[in-house]
């Protein structure tokens, strides 16, 4: 009989569960690569930056479009080092940073093993569409969870200072980790808030806060001088604080309902608890790590229940699900029965991917599965050089005989909101278009837009808003 236990099959059994999350995680987020309407917004403030307008959607207007901090000011540093095309930029970066966490987040899990490991909770995460979908789409979600799985790993990391000879060193650099979680994405503010206040009641030194907060903080001050705000201007204009319980288990339901995934959470949840002792010895422990996850996730769970969810199918979802997972990433050999469950759960949902009813895009619909809604416009593009199969191409091409014929001083799209509006907020704005594909058109245009949710400028802001109800 095959002794799991034995030192080198333990020893090569992290390395090579690591090495297959990598390769499927690649695979998978390649296949299905693409860029989204909003990952187009982020591209345009990053050429205004370039152009020296600014962190703006339209030049001139002081408004902060973009959710995340971070990702624009990343893509902005990697087109200036590589002069490389910025769809390609988007979609390629947030797959290197997706496929890192997945690796970071299965390697971090397997430390907390003992024996040899299988993977379990990657796999699922792995399977699902939206996962894969959202590892590009030009969109943060990749810096996202590289972020969540770096805090994770340097959490475990702390956590156990007799395996490591200066854990003041882990605490700083887990710090200042924690620090960054609001520049990455807003919500994120929990999870490195959590972690703060447990190193705090840890260390109980000053020094844990002159580490995490001068860079959030500093940038806070920017924002406030510059934008007018204490947050990004798409918690404004999206309702961040909004109470919408029913539109939020309705997302809840959209999301796990297709793929059945109560199934491998329930399962994995046994196979968690299973023999596990979980009785916290001290703050500074490893069960104290997994229960700060596991709380945070469910908090933001319920976060995106109250705000009534999102339009596209699955995405406000992902990232707390990916911090639930994490500490079951893998499973110890012993619970191999949950591994096999969940591979073969996984190849069910990948073959069989998200069967959706076409014929509902013709009519009004709340949460769209938005790859496959702009695939179904076109050919796959090929992303590669800016050429041919380009973003601007592929996602643009709906619109230009439209923008050819009117120019760039009047723009009209009539998708899913009324006609252009001319606002007054102290002088005469310039005439521009009303929209809820802003980035779409932001790609070939240059003259001055609106969201028809307020999402790039203030006096939209300030209208009628839509039916349609959108997350951040």
């Amino acid at each position: 009989m095959l002794n799991t236990d034995h030192k080198s099959i333990a020893r090569w059994s992290t390395p090579a569960v690591v090495l297959v999350i990598g390769v499927l995680s690649l695979w998978g987020g390649f296949a299905r690569r693409w860029i989204s309407d909003d990952g187009l917004i982020v591209l345009r403030t990053v050429r205004n930056l370039e152009a020296g307008n600014g962190p703006v959607f339209n030049m001139g207007e002081r408004v902060e479009a973009n959710t995340s901090t971070l990702w624009q000011y990343l893509i902005f540093l990697v087109r200036w080092v590589t002069h490389a095309n910025l769809e390609g930029i988007a979609i390629y970066l947030g797959l290197i940073l997706a496929v890192v966490a997945m690796v970071v987040g299965t390697g971090a899990s397997a430390s907390i093993r003992s024996g040899a490991v299988l993977p379990a909770g990657a796999l699922v995460y792995l399977a699902l569409p939206p996962a894969r979908d959202f590892f590009t789409s030009g969109l943060e979600w990749g810096l996202c969870i590289f972020y969540l799985a770096v805090l994770w790993s340097l959490l475990l990391r702390w956590s156990r200072p007799a395996r490591h000879s200066n854990s003041n060193s882990d605490a700083y650099w887990l710090a200042f980790w924690a620090g960054l979680s609001w520049l990455v994405r807003p919500e994120l503010a929990l999870y490195g808030g959590l972690v703060g206040i447990i190193l705090l009641v840890s260390h109980r030194s000053w020094k844990v806060i002159a580490v995490a907060v001068p860079l959030p903080l500093a940038y806070e001050v920017f924002r406030m001088g510059y934008y007018g705000l204490l947050t990004p201007h798409t918690a404004v204009a999206k309702s961040a604080a909004d109470s919408e319980w029913g539109k939020g288990f309705t997302y809840l339901a959209d999301f796990a309902g297709p793929y059945w995934l109560f199934l491998p959470l329930i399962v994995l949840a046994v196979a968690g608890l299973w023999k596990a002792n979980l009785r916290p010895t001290a703050v500074c422990s490893t069960a104290t790590a997994i229960y700060l996850f596991e709380g945070a996730a469910l908090i933001h769970t319920l976060y995106v229940l109250r705000v009534g969810g999102d339009f596209m199918h699955g995405r406000m979802l992902l990232l707390p699900l990916f911090a639930a997972l994490l500490p079951i990433f893998v499973v110890s050999v012993r619970a191999w029965i949950a591994s096999v469950f969940c591979a073969v759960w996984a190849l069910v949902i990948v073959l069989r991917g998200h069967p959706v009813d076409r014929s509902i895009y013709e009519g009004e619909i709340s949460i769209v599965d938005e790859r496959d809604f702009w695939v179904l416009r076109g050919p796959a593009p090929d992303y590669g050089a800016g050429g041919k199969g380009s973003s601007v191409e592929f996602l643009g091409r709906v619109h230009r005989d439209f923008l050819m014929a009117t120019g760039d001083k009047f723009l009209v799209l009539l998708i899913l909101v009324g006609f252009v509006h001319l606002f007054n907020i102290g002088h005469r704005l310039p005439p521009r278009g009303l929209s809820t594909v802003i980035g779409f058109i932001g790609t070939t245009s240059k003259g001055p837009l609106s969201h028809g949710l307020g999402a790039v400028c203030i006096p939209a802001t300030r209208s009628d808003r839509h039916a349609l109800r959108l997350g951040l």
